[in-house]
């Protein structure tokens, strides 16, 4: 597991309580989504800074591994219903973007 799809998944348990989620909590853990994600991509831009292309193109691959990885794990916890569908589109919607804009900063990198 990625350390992103780590902090999320904490994220998400630390947040629902056993009894299931209360509507605090969704918007809570909506929050900390956002943060969480928001971070992870300030942090992955500041580390390709003064980088070599080869080295900005293999970063890229390994957030796309990431982020593909992250939405296989958020469909299957969506499939036995730990997660709500509204935090799930919210993650699935966060993820295109910052897979195209990895993919971006990967043809970027890999242009001669």
């Amino acid at each position: 597991m990625t350390p992103a799809m780590e902090l999320i998944t904490a994220a998400v348990e630390s947040m629902t309580p056993a009894h299931g989620p209360a509507r605090p909590a969704i918007r809570r853990r909506d929050h900390l989504v956002t943060e969480l994600l928001s971070l992870i991509t300030v942090a992955a831009l500041c580390a390709s800074c003064g980088r070599s292309p080869a080295a900005k193109a293999e970063e890229a691959r390994a957030t796309l591994n990431s982020w593909n990885a992250t939405l296989e794990l958020l469909a299957r916890e969506r499939a036995i219903g730990a997660v709500p569908e509204r935090f799930a589109a919210q993650v699935r919607r966060a993820a295109e973007e910052e897979r195209l804009k990895t993919q971006a900063q990967l043809r970027e990198a890999q242009a001669p």
